[in-house]
This record gives C-alpha cells, sequence and structure tokens, in this order.
C-alpha cells in the first residue's frame, strides 16, 4: 500500500505557495486497510476517510458514466494504478502525485504546462462531469494569468449543453466560489464557453446595454454588474450587487434607464433567479433589497423624509439592520463598480462613494426601528390613517436619530 499526497496540494507546492487541503490517495488498498481510527467521511459519493491529521484521504478509483448529472457515477476502487486515478481529474496542473518521500509523479505534463501557465484537460474523461465547465472558469478567475488551451476550450463549448444537466444549486456553488477572486474573467470564460447564455441569460443581455456618459464609462452594464460584485466583500451582498440592474433589461431605450427599479419589473425577474439558482430566503431578499432600493441611497439628500419612512414601511424594504447593511453595500458598489469620468479624469472609487452617507443612513433607518415598535404598523397597507402614523414615525425619529438635523420638520 502506497499513499500519494494528489491534487491541489501538489500544485501549490510546486507555485511555493502553502497547501490549504491536503488530499491523499492509497494505492493498493482496500477498505479492510483503512486504520480503524480514521472517520469515514458518509457525505461523500465514494469512500473517502479522515486520517489522524484530519486530512482526507480515498482509495485510488476510477469514476465511470451512469447517468446524468455530477451524481451519474460509479466507480472502481480494486487494482487501480496512480496513473489511472490521476487520469480522471479534471486539469493537468491538478494530476500529479507527491510520495511521501517527495518524489513528483507527473504523467500528464502538469509541470510543463505549470510552468508555462496553461490550463488543461488531462483527458477525455473530463467530458463526463459538465461541472468542470465552470471549475475552468473559476481557475481562470484564480489565476487570470493562464491560458486556457485550445483544445480545451473547444471541448468546453462542446460540453456547453450538457451543463443544462446540472442543479441550480452547484452553479450557485460554484459561482460562490468564484465570489473568492475577481469575477470577470469566470464570467468571460463562460461566455466564451457558451455557457453565459445558458445559466446566466440576464448577465449575457446586458453584454447589450450600453450607457456611455460620463457616469459610465464602461463598455456595459454586464461589465458594471461584474465590477459593482467586485466591489462588495460578503457573499450576499456580492449576489445582490452581481443582479442589482437586472430591471434594466426591461427599460431601455435610446441609451437610457427608466424606472429600471420599478418593483412590477423586477420582482418577476427575480423569481425566475430564485427558480434557477434554488436561493435561499437570505439571498432572494438580498438581491430583492439591492435591486430595488440602491437608488434610494443615491438619492437619500434630495428625498423628502415622508417619501424615506413610506419607502421604509413597503414590503420590500430591509426588515432588519443586516438586510439594510446589504442595502447599503450594494449602493455603495453600485458607485464604485463603475468607471465615472469628471474634468477628463477617471474618479476613484473612494471619490466615487462618501461612507460618511453610510453612517447617517444606518442612524436614521435604526431609528426608524425603535420608532415603529409602538406604531403598530409594519408595512404601508396593513394600518388605517396611514399619514397619522407616518406622522407618528417622523416624530420619534426627530427625538430618537442622532441626526435629528436630517428631519427637516415637514410636520
Amino acid at each position: 500500500m502506497q499513499k500519494y499526497l494528489v491534487g491541489g496540494a501538489v500544485r501549490d507546492l510546486l507555485l511555493g505557495k502553502p497547501a490549504k487541503d491536503k488530499d491523499w490517495v492509497l494505492v493498493g488498498a482496500t477498505e479492510k486497510d483503512i486504520p480503524k481510527e480514521w472517520k469515514y467521511i458518509a457525505a461523500k459519493s465514494f469512500p473517502v476517510y479522515l486520517d489522524e491529521n484530519g486530512d482526507e484521504v480515498a482509495l485510488a478509483r476510477i469514476d465511470k458514466k451512469s447517468g446524468t448529472g455530477y451524481k451519474g457515477f460509479t466507480f472502481i476502487t480494486e487494482n487501480v494504478t496512480l496513473e489511472e486515478d490521476l487520469s480522471r481529474r479534471d486539469l493537468t496542473i491538478n494530476s500529479m502525485a507527491q510520495d511521501e518521500s517527495g518524489k513528483i509523479y507527473d504523467f500528464f505534463n502538469g509541470q510543463e504546462d505549470l510552468k508555462n501557465k496553461i490550463l488543461r484537460h488531462t483527458t477525455d474523461s473530463f467530458r463526463e462531469d459538465p461541472l468542470r465547465v465552470f471549475r475552468i472558469a473559476r481557475f481562470k478567475a484564480k489565476y487570470p494569468d493562464f491560458k486556457i488551451a485550445e483544445e480545451t476550450i473547444s471541448l468546453c463549448r462542446e460540453m456547453a449543453e450538457e451543463t443544462k444537466e446540472l442543479s441550480g444549486t452547484r452553479i450557485l456553488l460554484e459561482l460562490k466560489k468564484a465570489f473568492e477572486y475577481d469575477v470577470i474573467p469566470f464570467f468571460n470564460t463562460l461566455n466564451e464557453f457558451g455557457v453565459l447564455e445558458i445559466w446566466f441569460p440576464e448577465l449575457y443581455e446586458m453584454q447589450f446595454l450600453t450607457t456611455k456618459n460620463e457616469y459610465h464609462q464602461e463598455d456595459s452594464v454586464y461589465l458594471h454588474s461584474l465590477m459593482s460584485a467586485n466591489a462588495c466583500i460578503d457573499m450576499d451582498s456580492k449576489l445582490a450587487a452581481l443582479f442589482h440592474d437586472i430591471g434594466k433589461l426591461s427599460f431601455f431605450e435610446k441609451g437610457n434607464f427608466y424606472n429600471h427599479y420599478e418593483k412590477e419589473i423586477v420582482l418577476p425577474m427575480i423569481d425566475k433567479l430564485t427558480k434557477r439558482y434554488l436561493l435561499s430566503k437570505k439571498e432572494k431578499r438580498s438581491i430583492i433589497v439591492g435591486s430595488i432600493y440602491h437608488h434610494l441611497i443615491h438619492g437619500f439628500e434630495k428625498i423628502t423624509d415622508r417619501k424615506l419612512v413610506k419607502n421604509f414601511l413597503e414590503r420590500e424594504f430591509p426588515k432588519n439592520m443586516e438586510e439594510f447593511n446589504i442595502l447599503l453595500n450594494v449602493a455603495k458598489a453600485d458607485a464604485q463598480g463603475r468607471l465615472v469620468l469628471v474634468d477628463r479624469k477617471i474618479q476613484t472609487p473612494e471619490e466615487c462613494y462618501d461612507d460618511k452617507k453610510n453612517k447617517e443612513l444606518s442612524n436614521v433607518f435604526n431609528a426608524f426601528l425603535k420608532a415603529r415598535i409602538g406604531s403598530k404598523i409594519n408595512e404601508i397597507g396593513e394600518c388605517e390613517n396611514k399619514d397619522r402614523k407616518i406622522k407618528d414615525i417622523l416624530r420619534k425619529i426627530q427625538i430618537q436619530s442622532v441626526h435629528n438635523s436630517r428631519v427637516k420638520k415637514e410636520i
């Protein structure tokens, strides 16, 4: 029985980077040879164990396609060689092994591709799992200076239709992994493969929507959406920022967008996203508040307090500070995820958005949340004497907000 370090850990070691996770494969072993103290991972579709160091260890195996989707595989572990095990892996740079003495085993020229910065599929077994098309795109985001081999691009294009077998849950998971990097190479690669139109049709269509003016010097709504997602930090805000301009698909006229945040247009589109990716309630809410209300944040200084509170009381508006912070993140990302031209100079992200606005808005909204308690009003349409209730809340905000100057005393 021989134990080998495999996959990304070997790649990272050759790149001079510390390996985050170490995966091992056992050659010439059966399940009977596994030490009793190793923990079996039941969640895996093939036998995987955790050794005494907490690393994953699997028996060398060969996968055989037996159905549709990423779970449609059977596996063989008996008499499987190291080369056979490595041949089923996705990329040559991930298909190397290292034994416990430090010797590298490279049957598919992974070291050469790593040196030349090439992403190349290992063997034709790549096409058995359509999810690998997304993995290639994600590796392009992780290693933007790497080139994808022409034969791999051709293969991924051939596999585009097969990606329809995948579940929305898996696509969303790959997207979240891509969010760890610059998402522009990820989506551009999917577009090159012909997959963007299949799984992200809204973003695909946004490529053809352009608004070249002093506030948007980037090429398209598509690029602006990706830049906005990059400008966020947490996953929920990134997802919301990615789709914050989804309503523009229905409001494009002569290079301008009108009322692209109207609920009657935006909500049905978000319902489609929810069904496609099987979004959680929190993920859906994040996209709703970001797409409908980011314009409200930009116009905060000009909006009247009465209109502000009416927005606060709408069904779709954030219900708590967590959702409100996502809205603020999206508004900031919307402002910073663009190329703004002022006096023939592109503004820096810091020049595009003043963080002081977020602090003031948070204080006003927090005061609103406190004022709503005892007012017996949750949403517009759920109470009698709406105007009187709104005035009551405005009065309480005047008392409770640390920024009383924000209230213009219109009551």
